[in-house]
């Protein structure tokens, strides 16, 4: 056999191994975990023919049939769903969360912010995880000038301060109301571990609130809004 032709053999081989181990560990982690049957290998296959609203309903039927959380596949990616509030709380406070691979792309714009510490596409498929070329992912990468300008603002910001380090307090109106600062003035005050925040820091952390604000309010009324109209008893406590 030609060395060349062995060794792609090798590799294709090595590859499709590591896959399957991964797989069957991924598997064997949730095997006291409940969820609705799927397909080895294909998952549960049957979301990709539901609409988005029957999609939704799919997920209130199976947290109904399951307590607190319940596994599911989308081919060979597991999934976790968990709809028990104190155990979300677990999850989204644990300074150890690891973001998934879909994060990945949004690291150039948002750096390691609150966010992305430690594929959204308008309804629309991008692939932006697969081709370098996409326009979107064009343009994520075109934003070093976006950067270069904050990064600007906040160094000047920084020097005036530097030579007026009494202004960087908080104060009273004439009415005595205390005047919120500004967030960059905030982020320019804030201390981690007794060091000041770098000019890098506190850019990451002004674009995830510019990104986070982003429809994230309107979209989260509206799912609650939702909610209160399907449990009428809910909606009453809220009126008294």
């Amino acid at each position: 056999m030609d060395l060349k032709v062995l060794v792609l053999f090798t590799a294709i081989a090595a590859i499709l191994l590591k896959f399957i181990l991964n797989y069957l560990k991924a598997r064997n982690s949730v095997k006291n975990i409940d969820g609705p049957t799927s397909i080895p290998l294909i998952g549960n296959i049957e979301l990709a023919f539901l609409t988005n609203t029957n999609q939704l309903q799919w997920f209130f039927k199976n947290a109904k049939n399951f307590q607190k959380y319940f596994k599911m596949w989308l081919g060979t990616e597991l999934w976790v769903v968990i709809y028990d509030p104190e155990m979300a709380e677990k999850v989204l406070t644990n300074p150890k969360l690891i973001k998934s691979n879909d994060y990945v792309f949004l690291k150039p714009w948002l750096g390691k912010g609150l966010l992305l510490n430690e594929e959204t596409s308008m309804g629309l498929k991008m692939n932006s995880q697969n081709e370098s070329n996409v326009p979107y992912v064009k343009a994520v990468n075109d934003l070093k000038v976006v950067s270069e300008t904050t990064q600007k603002v906040i160094s000047e910001r920084r020097k005036y301060y530097a030579e007026r380090p009494d202004e960087l307090q908080e104060s009273t109106n004439e009415l005595g109301v205390r005047k919120r600062m500004p967030l960059i003035d905030t982020l320019l005050k804030a201390h981690v571990d007794g060091q000041p925040l770098s000019n890098r820091d506190i850019e990451d952390e002004v674009n995830t609130f510019l990104f986070a604000g982003h429809d994230t309010t309107s979209h989260t009324l509206g799912y609650f809004f939702y909610n209160v109209a399907k449990h009428p008893e809910v909606q009453e406590k809220i009126f008294e």
